[in-house]
């Protein structure tokens, strides 16, 4: 993503792409069954997931 924007002069199209990979990695399984593991304080078990 860093490489993608370094000579991006367009700072909405900027915004917009790092928006767009946000709502990719938190709104996937992977993210969930982290945070459902830190909240109950154990290990996270992502071989389920595949």
């Amino acid at each position: 993503l860093l490489y993608a924007n370094h000579a991006e002069p367009d700072i909405a199209a900027v915004q917009r792409r790092e928006r767009e990979a946000l709502e990719r990695c938190y709104g996937s399984p992977e993210q969930r069954e982290a945070v459902a593991a830190f909240r109950e304080k154990r290990q996270p078990d992502f071989r389920k997931l595949r």
